[in-house]
């Protein structure tokens, strides 16, 4: 570059120099001259160039640096993408042996590796930059103690290949040679172990083939013999699979399977370890007796070794059991992460990962547990994963875990019961198992209460539920927290679990309770919360449904002026609001009052003056002003103000009626809607003034007899029951069927004995003429309704006898205890006699 150079040799040449610290104190300059100084190929007009590289890769140190710091602190298990290692595994005294002198093994490679690379990193360690020897002080109290990872040296990439040299080594014939081997082993795992802990060099070991097939080698050769050893590779895998681009890399290496076996193995010993434990309880329990039986001096002697090989045997077992648990926790942590693609999880489900996790469940290592119940959760959302969850027994191993002093273990173990929660039989099973008290105490910790209420919800959808409520303070503490909530409207879930509470009778009991609906009432008033009217609405409807099972309501009603004060508040809201789903809910609130609800001096008529709720009502029926929803409501508000006389006749004098038959026309096609106006008319129909006014100015009675023979059963029963008041006005002055009253007793005819005038018309009647007198086509006009009030009442009466003898004929003979002897199939005549199953009263007419 335009330097002149010593040039001492024409071959290419280079040398490596090492740096053994860029701390911030070391000057940099001085470093710079000392490399230029060892190295006869730099010219020394560069050591400003090398100074300005010494800079950058100082600083390019303590980023790393600072990188690794903030990944080993992190302790979180997250149930989405940001999966993050344990610091439990990085502080792990316990799982590594301590810092031993390999120095006096037998075996000469390794002693070469003791002289060699252990020597230099024990040099490493013990002399500061100048390479002047020093002595660490050492308080004599000390907070933190070193884990084995910190009590190794170093790990330097460019000495990677020692670190795989270790791995290669093999035991000798004795066993001491072969631990030491082992050893040796879980030494290089911890040093490319430290490696990974900086993110800048995954990658490069990764593609490093030969770093891969050693560690994938060792594992499936070696993971029967050593926890440590098994510990660390996992971790170092567990750092790959933390990135979704190194996945299909650890496929190539079979990582999935290799630690599904190492969980496995684990397992197994978990199990023989239990088996080994209740043996040794029973072999110690022997010697107790025995040595009460033989020595009854000796006994407290006895008893006291007993304790203390009790003592520790614990002590031993508890540290094999947290040395498995984390273990454990590494491996099902791979498998996590490797199972975000769904094809790689199900290969998991088919070689038994579900019982796997499941048994996970009876320890008591937090991290595993928050671990298993997290993979859990995800494997949840699919229903096979689900129905095996449910026969294995997962909702009675949760109950132990609710609560717990674990606040993260308590909620990830609620989102997991929430996803389970969508299944009727684990519904069942979580009622079972008592769920519900525990859940209201869990209401009183705020950082558990959204999780709750969304998991009560779906519960409270079963009505055995529901009734558990009353039994708990639930139903006060779910008030409380409705009356109390922050923002305007309240949470979805604490809705929608009072509106589903409020469907029992005697939860509504407990929620009025305390002045709780005037509470409920002057915060629906300020902040006009539709989810908070639909509970007020099915409180209205429990008062309503009080009342209509009393005999004397005016006498025996409990809760009469209980809506007093708040019919003005609801009638205010109907005129100041245009919320669609508020005023379904108020109109919904005002059908269900009743005259013991209204305030002492006030009655329908007044209400519907004071506040013009006719021209309100009629202002909504206009043609596309409502919704059905919204329609259906006014419709039922009318037929309930349509009981009290005065205000019958408050809307005979306006137009509502009008209205009302209009909407028939209209919406007749909803079956719902036309039920609810069929029984306004008929409220409107047993006063006078409407009555005359619907039938006189509407053409309501020929629709209502047309409904008569509706498909629906229950608009053909409504409908019925309205005709008799018909029938019951429409007479002669010599007592007999009016016009309209014939036509009604004609369609009823018809539909009562639809299958009998079907077989009629189909057989072949001699000579034109009917077993009943009639001609073929008087019966013909019968059957297709050719007789029409507008149309052929104007006729003579013959047809109209005609009709009326046959049904005299067909009653009389229904009343009969003589078989007819008609000459008809046996089957039609069995219908004819018993009454078919489209027959209804049996053909008889008042």
């Amino acid at each position: 570059r335009g330097r002149e150079l010593d040039v001492i040799e024409s071959k290419p040449e280079f040398r490596k120099i090492k740096i053994k610290t860029l701390a911030e104190n070391k000057n940099m300059a001085q470093i710079a001259s000392d490399i230029v100084e060892k190295c006869k190929y730099i010219h020394p007009s560069r050591v400003e160039e090398i100074e300005q590289l010494l800079i950058k890769l100082r600083k390019h140190s303590i980023a790393a640096s600072s990188a690794s710091n903030s990944v080993s602190t992190s302790n979180a298990v997250s149930s989405g993408g940001n999966k993050q290692p344990d610091t439990a595994l990085y502080n792990d005294s316990e799982s590594f042996s301590s810092n031993e002198n390999y120095s006096r093994s037998n075996g000469s490679n390794i002693n070469k590796y003791t002289n060699g690379s252990i020597q230099r990193d024990k040099e490493r360690n013990n002399t500061n930059g100048n390479g002047n020897q020093y002595q660490q002080h050492q308080p004599q109290q000390t907070q933190h103690q070193p884990t084995v990872l910190e009590q190794l040296p170093a790990a330097y990439m460019n000495e990677l290949d020692d670190y795989l040299d270790m791995l290669y080594q093999v035991g000798g014939k004795t066993e001491k040679e072969k631990d030491v081997g082992l050893k040796m082993q879980e030494r290089g795992t911890a040093m490319i172990l430290k490696l990974c802990r900086d993110v800048m060099n995954l990658e490069q070991l990764i593609q490093n083939s030969t770093v891969m097939g050693a560690l994938t080698r060792v594992l499936q050769e070696e993971y029967k013999k050593s926890m440590d050893l098994t510990f660390n590779i996992l971790r170092i895998f567990l750092a790959f699979s933390n990135f979704a681009e190194m996945h299909s890399l650890m496929a190539s290496y079979r990582i999935g399977v290799l630690t599904m076996k190492a969980i496995e193995l684990e397992l197994k010993r978990a199990e023989v370890r239990e088996q080994e434990a209740q043996d040794r309880e029973q072999e110690l329990n022997a010697q107790l007796l025995q040595a009460k039986e033989n020595d009854s001096a000796g006994f407290p002697a006895a008893v006291d070794r007993i304790r203390k090989l009790r003592e520790k045997d614990v002590q031993k077992t508890r540290l094999l059991q947290r040395k498995q648990d984390k273990t454990l926790f590494v491996g099902f942590y791979i498998l996590l992460n490797l199972a975000e693609d769904i094809s790689v999880e199900r290969k998991m489900i088919k070689k038994g990962l579900i019982n796997s996790l499941v048994a996970m469940l009876s320890h008591s290592f937090e991290d595993l547990l928050i671990l298993c119940i997290t993979f859990l959760k995800k494997l949840s959302t699919i229903e096979e994963n689900k129905n095996s969850m449910k026969e294995l027994g997962m909702v009675e191993r949760l109950t132990k875990l609710i609560p717990c002093s674990s606040q993260p273990l308590v909620t990830i173990s609620l989102r997991f019961l929430f996803n389970l929660s969508f299944d009727k039989e684990l519904r069942e099973q979580m009622l079972k198992c008592g769920f519900v008290p525990k859940l209201i105490n869990l209401l009183k910790t705020p950082t558990f209460r959204a999780k709750t209420l969304k998991l009560l919800y779906h519960l409270s959808v079963d009505d055995r539920c529901k009734s558990m409520f009353t039994y708990t303070d639930g139903v006060p503490i779910l008030v409380g927290m409705a009356i109390n909530f922050p923002k305007d409207l309240l949470a979805k879930e604490l809705g929608a679990l009072l509106v589903n509470l409020s469907h029992n009778t005697r939860n509504v009991e407990l929620m009025i309770a305390n002045k709780g609906l005037n509470l409920l009432m002057d915060r629906l008033a300020d902040k006009r919360d539709p989810i908070l009217l639909k509970v007020v609405r099915n409180i209205s409807l429990w008062t309503f449904n009080q009342q209509q099972e009393l005999e004397s309501p005016e006498l025996n009603y409990k809760h009469r002026g209980l809506w007093s004060p708040h019919v003005k508040t609801l009638l205010d809201m109907l005129h100041e609001t245009d919320n669609h789903d508020l005023l379904v809910e108020i109109f919904g609130c005002l059908a269900n009052m009743t005259v013991y609800d209204l305030p002492a001096s006030s009655n329908w008529p007044k209400l519907l003056r004071d506040h013009s709720l006719v021209n309100l009502f009629c202002k909504m029926l206009v043609p596309g002003m409502a919704q059905n929803d919204l329609l259906l409501e006014i419709v039922m508000l009318i037929a309930n103000i349509a009981t009290d006389p005065q205000a019958a006749n408050v809307i005979a004098s306006s137009t509502l009626i009008g209205m009302l038959y209009q909407l028939w026309k209209e919406k007749g096609e909803d079956v719902e809607l036309l039920l609810q106006l069929i029984h306004c008319f008929h409220k409107l129909f047993l006063h006078q003034s409407s009555r005359e006014e619907a039938m006189y100015s509407t053409r309501i009675v020929v629709d209502i007899i047309e409904c008569l023979g509706h498909r629906n059963f229950a608009v053909r029963s409504k409908a019925d029951k309205l005709t008799d008041i018909i029938l019951e006005f429409d007479r002669k002055s010599n007592g007999e069927p009016g016009q309209l009253g014939m036509e009604i007793i004609r369609k009823r005819f018809e539909s009562y004995n639809k299958i009998w005038l079907n077989t009629m018309m189909s057989m072949e009647v001699s000579n034109g003429v009917s077993p009943l007198g009639m001609g073929y086509d008087d019966l013909n006009r019968v059957n297709t309704g050719g007789i029409n009030v507008h149309d052929d009442l104007d006729e003579s009466d013959n047809n109209v006898n005609n009709i009326s003898n046959a049904a005299r004929f067909y009653g009389d003979q229904m009343d009969a205890s003589d078989d007819i002897h008609w000459d008809l199939d046996p089957k039609v005549h069995d219908k004819l006699v018993y009454g078919g199953s489209d027959s209804i009263g049996g053909g008889h007419y008042k």
